[in-house]
């Protein structure tokens, strides 16, 4: 049973409100998209994987800048697992499927992932890391790639410490999700980079100049002993040169890198 708020009367000055119970079971949850099977583009996937010579292949959910929240395009796990939660990794191997995400995601995923999948429980005393997974199911000597352009160096070490050199890690430098979403017939087309216009914040909405930004990063480089130094992350780069986009829903960002020395500052983004 739950309780909802309802309108009694209403006059000048004065209303009346009650709490009034209701089934809970009459409410139908159909907030997630259906679940789909995602047997053809694992069997694409696998493919590419036995080209490559892996033997599992690990698919996070963030970009190349680290982003939680990233551009269609840059859904690679959602595409690949039918999960579309903004938390979760992938681990692929000939044989198996495998989704780990937190608690928030538990009931979403149960529901989105199709039987070719293995929701693993993150957080559950029972359930065993990715790392520990592959320790555990994969013989010694298997390769697991990664998109080193998709994977922090903290998440390296970790894996690269787990494994204790048994199991080798292999930096594939063309993402394989990418390699069979835009060119393996009958899939769905992979959504377009995005370009959204930038805007230029004033002043008086930034609070400080990116002239006087730059200043305090290079004090920082000099402090530091350092000539120069390389900016991925989006939000850093959208405060430091007082610029805002819309590449990424409901995040103010866009795409770019930056690079800042004691001298100069060079920023790399789409010229359109």
């Amino acid at each position: 049973v739950g309780f909802k708020l309802i309108l009694l009367s209403e006059t000048v000055g004065v209303t009346v409100l009650a709490w009034q119970p209701f089934d809970l079971t009459s409410i139908k949850f159909d907030a997630f998209p259906p679940m789909a099977s995602t047997l053809h583009r694992l069997r694409a996937l696998r493919d590419v994987m036995a080209q490559e010579n892996i033997d599992a292949y690990i698919i996070p959910s963030a970009d190349a800048h680290m982003s939680e929240y990233v551009a269609d395009c840059d859904k690679r796990r959602g595409w690949i697992s039918g999960f579309d939660g903004s938390a979760g990794t992938v681990l692929v191997t000939l044989d198996a499927a495998l989704l780990w995400t937190d608690g928030r995601y538990h009931l979403q995923a149960c529901k989105q992932l199709s039987s070719e999948w293995t929701l693993m429980k993150a957080g559950l005393p029972d359930v065993k890391t990715l790392e520990a997974w592959v320790n555990a199911n994969l013989p010694v000597g298997s390769k697991v790639g990664i998109d080193p352009w998709l994977t922090s160096v903290q998440e390296f070490k970790r894996y690269n410490t787990a494994f204790k050199g048994k199991r080798e890690i292999v930096c594939v430098q063309t993402n394989l999700v990418d390699a069979i979403w835009e060119n393996t017939p009958g899939l769905h087309t992979r959504p377009a980079q995005p370009r959204a216009a930038l805007l230029c914040l004033p002043l008086h909405f930034s609070g400080k100049a990116c002239s006087a930004k730059l200043g305090a990063v290079r004090k920082r480089l000099e402090s530091s002993k350092c000539s120069a130094v390389v900016i991925s992350a989006l939000d850093e780069i959208a405060w430091l040169f007082n610029l805002r986009g819309a590449d990424i829903p409901y995040n103010p960002v866009f795409k770019a890198y930056a690079l800042v020395t004691t001298k100069l500052c060079y920023l790399f983004v789409d010229p359109n």
